[in-house]
């Protein structure tokens, strides 16, 4: 949701604290939805953090869902089979 992991420091014994205290920072521009989201994911303690059948009932995903929401970063163009011809060389594809 973010594009960056929750826990960071340079020091890796810090940054190991950190993740054991549960301590991460969600940026500010994220929606209050998709902030919930996160910390039931990352709560510290195991038995607290949203079960897996669960995450996709979280409002997050219907607020997703609803907005129509697409990957700009993806867009379509991996959906879209280029013509073949076959006059083509294709012995590149062959090691």
């Amino acid at each position: 949701l973010v594009g960056r992991y929750p826990f960071h420091d340079s020091d890796p014994s810090a940054l190991f604290s950190k993740i054991r205290r549960g301590q991460f920072c969600i940026p500010d521009h994220i929606s209050p939805k998709a902030r919930c989201l996160i910390r039931s994911l990352l709560r510290r303690e195991p038995s607290e953090r949203l079960a897996a059948p669960d995450i996709l009932l979280h409002p997050w995903f219907e607020s997703v869902l609803e907005a129509g929401y697409v990957d700009s970063e993806m867009g379509t163009s991996d959906q879209i089979v280029p013509e073949y011809q076959e006059d083509s060389d294709i012995s590149s594809f062959f090691c």
